[in-house]
């Protein structure tokens, strides 16, 4: 097969097709996610936009002056 063909190109960025434990990845980020969520203080779903997914939770620093983290994920694109 080409690497330009759509059913090669679908099969490499088929994630979960190739990672067959994936529920178990995701459930483990899911209670890491909680976790973090229950151990530190946030603020959830902050909006940054006017549409339904643009939002964004924060997790203040617990002294003045820290330095700041940000993380994006925006998933993957081809």
């Amino acid at each position: 097969m080409s690497q330009l063909d759509p059913q090669w190109l679908d099969a490499q960025f088929d994630n979960r097709g190739r990672v067959p434990d994936h529920p178990a990845i995701f459930e483990g980020w899911r209670a890491a996610s909680q976790l973090a969520r229950e151990q530190s203080a946030c603020v959830l779903d902050v909006p940054y936009g006017a549409g339904p997914d643009e939002r964004l939770d924060v997790f203040p620093a617990d002294r003045p002056g820290a330095p700041v983290l940000v993380f994006i994920h925006g998933g993957y694109w081809r």
